[in-house]
């Protein structure tokens, strides 16, 4: 199974938060199977497909955020 890599930021977090279609039915999934944090931003979520049984993974890269986080709180 091949990732599917999504694009600039914006888009990946409205692409992140959206449930994906199946790629071989075009169901739409509601969650995941499994979701691993590979790596600080990149996530890999295992998916299957209720419908037809299909099996894939989706990989999303999340951007740090631009605005520095105060945590003296």
């Amino acid at each position: 199974m091949t990732p599917q890599i999504l694009g600039p930021g914006a888009f990946e977090f409205r692409r992140y938060l959206q449930r994906p279609a199946c790629p071989r039915c075009g169901d739409t999934l509601l969650a995941a199977e499994a979701s691993e944090l590979v790596a600080y931003g990149h996530i890999r979520n295992s998916w299957s497909c209720d419908s037809c049984g299909h099996d894939f993974v989706t990989a999303v890269r999340l951007s740090p955020p631009t605005v520095p986080v105060d945590d003296t709180d």
